[in-house]
């Protein structure tokens, strides 16, 4: 028996909003992403922001709920790399 456990190694990230305004989103938990793809975009002061994923992986799923008004650096998704 291995008196250390487990070791687990995991390449989350965490997603943080671009900008403020109204997250609205475009993925769901589970689906495969690219570098760069669309997530969802910001909506605020009349402009749109694009959420792009900062890695290719795994989309975990939202923090931040849709149509939730969000400001410059909240936490918003998970993506789990490849």
């Amino acid at each position: 028996m291995d008196p250390y456990g487990e070791f687990v190694s995991m390449s989350e990230k965490v997603l943080v909003s671009p900008a403020w305004g109204h997250l609205r989103t475009a993925k769901r938990a589970g689906e495969k992403v690219e570098e760069a793809a669309v997530l969802g975009r910001i909506s605020g002061g009349g402009q749109d922001v694009l959420v792009l994923a900062p890695t290719r992986g795994v989309f975990m799923g939202w923090i931040a709920l849709e149509g939730e008004l969000v400001w410059r650096g909240t936490p918003l998704a998970r993506i789990l790399g490849s």
